[in-house]
């Protein structure tokens, strides 16, 4: 399995379904630090800010969600990211 096939997976269920970004791989690594890299619009925001909010409600783990702009830390951008999630 080449790794674009491990990054990006498909929804068993779904033949034509989109891609997704599957952070698994990354996790798998055991690093302390994790650094996704990929195109826009992909899910890496998405898959990171569900498994950090899992991960707290389940067992109470703390993550940092660093940004490289100050723009993108504002409080409405703040509350945009976890929308979804709600």
């Amino acid at each position: 399995m080449g790794i674009i096939d491990k990054v990006f997976k498909r929804k068993k269920k779904e033949k034509d379904a989109p891609l997704y970004y599957d952070i698994s791989d990354i996790d798998a690594t055991g690093a302390t630090y994790r650094l996704a890299i990929g195109g826009r619009g992909i899910g890496k925001t998405y898959s990171v800010c569900r498994k950090i909010i899992t991960n707290f409600l389940e067992n109470g783990d703390r993550a940092a969600y660093i940004r490289r702009y100050a723009e993108e830390i504002q409080p409405k951008n703040i509350a945009m990211l976890f929308d979804p999630h709600i």
